[in-house]
């Protein structure tokens, strides 16, 4: 359902980083990580994912602003946006709404099964860039989850693929 799928995490936690990344690896999914919101619209032209995850407090610019940039953008406004939330920060529902966000989700996440499957649910109506059916893969020696993916782009110390600098 997931496999050739791209997400993109703006969260400034390291440690969600490691958790989505590992997370989403195992389900065939490329995550690009970044740490901020600028950091998050300026690689929506190049990456072009299929779904986004974005923390609503972040330095520079947060996950409403991020939202509101996707939905408001011809290109981008068909691309799903997930808000992370705190379980101890304060959330503005009725700014979520104004945004367009398809979605909220709460961490920590108490259930990594329900963050793959609200994922899968947005991300079910775009078909994904390249989909190859299990039973035609090679029969090589089996590589790690994700490792082409990490191979192709420089990862950050988290394990998510980083944005180069300009």
């Amino acid at each position: 359902m997931l496999a050739g799928r791209k997400l993109l995490l703006a969260d400034d936690s390291i440690t969600i980083q490691k958790v989505v990344d590992l997370t989403f690896a195992d389900e065939g999914v490329s995550v690009l990580c970044v740490s901020n919101g600028r950091e998050a619209i300026e690689t929506l032209e190049e990456f072009l994912p299929d779904v986004v995850l974005a923390d609503v407090f972040m330095p520079e610019v947060n996950g409403y602003e991020v939202c509101e940039y996707i939905k408001h953008q011809d290109k981008f406004k068909h691309i799903p946006v997930m808000l992370l939330v705190g379980s101890f920060e304060p959330f503005d529902e009725e700014e979520a709404r104004r945004v367009g966000a398809n979605d909220t989700l709460t961490k920590p996440f108490q259930s990594i099964r329900r963050l793959i499957e609200k994922v899968g649910l947005l991300s079910s109506n775009r078909p994904p860039e390249e989909q190859i059916p299990t039973a035609e893969l090679p029969h090589a020696a089996p590589e790690p989850p994700g490792a082409a993916w990490r191979t192709r782009r420089p990862r950050s110390h988290s394990g998510c693929r980083r944005r180069r600098r300009r």
